[in-house]
């Protein structure tokens, strides 16, 4: 009889130990207060060449506005691997900033035949604007590690259309507090583009900087037009046919070495890589003070693109898969089949 009511304990008892255990994990793995990592932002890169989305640069104004910045060129204080001059801004259109902002001597485009070495130390006023766009190829473009000096990722840089060293500093205004002005076009902070917060969103539907593979074919230029150059025609990405093909310039298109345009005309082509994009071009404004020209007015400077966000597809690998003839004759003879078996 003992043994017989024992059997109903030692259950109850397991079944009680099994229902604490779960409660410890349970609340173990849950901690109140805790938050989700918010989604990531996604923005189509359309928007930013539309203009209807504009990036907010480190300098706190909408990339490609022409600013007048002051800062010194220096090295880093504590001990680093790059001990190369920084640019080290520390006021912007005439405010002084809450924190300065740096930036790396390989993002900074200097006048020709002006050097960081010969600024250093030196108070600097710039006249320029802020560009930026991704930077570097994912860890997958390449068969074999390569080290990277930025990494894969988006950057921001400055472009400089004048300097003059500061023989006597003057003393910049306060920082001025933010004031929500109404924001025409959505924004979106640079910084969260280079956290990956934010990520865009490339005309092939995907990622920038996500290895992908794509099909189309090159078409050669037309005879009547004032661009002669080759475009490639995107009908196909991760093995889905595109609702409408994506077109890019050759200027567009970085092919691997040894490996033309012209040599695949008339060929569908499988090329794997990554589209990348950033800002093109300069505002026209920018070639006037270059030239020594105040005001706005037509830049003495003939630019096809402008100022404009753009993007390139990068391909590690270019296969040929059929000639553009012979894949018209195979869907004619398909076609030709079906019929007959329908008959």
């Amino acid at each position: 009889m003992k043994v017989q009511s024992g059997v109903p304990l030692r259950r109850l008892l397991c079944v009680t130990l099994g229902v604490i255990v779960v409660c410890i994990l349970a609340t173990s793995t849950y901690a109140p207060g805790e938050e989700e990592s918010p989604p990531i932002q996604q923005i189509q890169a359309d928007e930013l060449t539309s203009k209807r989305v504009q990036i907010i640069g480190r300098l706190g104004y909408p990339l490609g506005e022409m600013l007048t910045i002051r800062g010194r060129w220096q090295r880093p204080d504590s001990l680093v691997k790059d001990n190369s001059l920084r640019f080290v801004v520390t006021e912007v259109a005439g405010e002084k900033l809450a924190a300065s902002v740096t930036f790396h001597r390989g993002l900074v485009h200097l006048p020709h035949s002006t050097t960081p070495e010969s600024l250093e130390g030196k108070p600097c006023e710039l006249r320029g604007y802020e560009g930026g766009g991704i930077r570097g190829a994912p860890d997958e473009f390449y068969e074999r590690p390569v080290q990277q000096p930025y990494g894969f990722g988006f950057r921001t840089n400055l472009h400089t259309a004048s300097l003059k060293i500061l023989e006597k500093p003057t003393r910049p205004s306060k920082a001025k507090a933010a004031v929500n002005e109404p924001r025409l076009v959505e924004e979106i902070q640079a910084d969260d583009l280079t956290s990956r917060r934010a990520q865009i969103i490339g005309r092939l539907g995907y990622p920038l900087g996500e290895m992908v593979t794509i099909r189309g074919q090159w078409k050669p230029p037309g005879r009547r037009v004032k661009d002669p150059a080759f475009h490639f025609v995107v009908t196909e990405v991760e093995g889905k046919k595109l609702a409408t093909p994506v077109d890019f310039h050759s200027r567009g298109v970085f092919l691997p070495r040894h490996t033309t345009p012209d040599s695949l005309v008339g060929k569908i082509c499988e090329l794997r890589g990554y589209e990348r994009g950033s800002f093109w071009g300069d505002p026209g404004r920018f070639h006037r003070e270059q030239a020594g020209l105040e005001g706005d007015g037509e830049s003495p400077v003939a630019d096809p693109w402008g100022f404009k966000f753009v993007t390139e597809f990068h391909a590690s690998s270019v296969k040929a898969i059929d000639s553009v003839r012979q894949q018209h004759k195979t869907a004619t003879k398909s076609k030709s089949v079906h019929r007959q078996t329908k008959r």
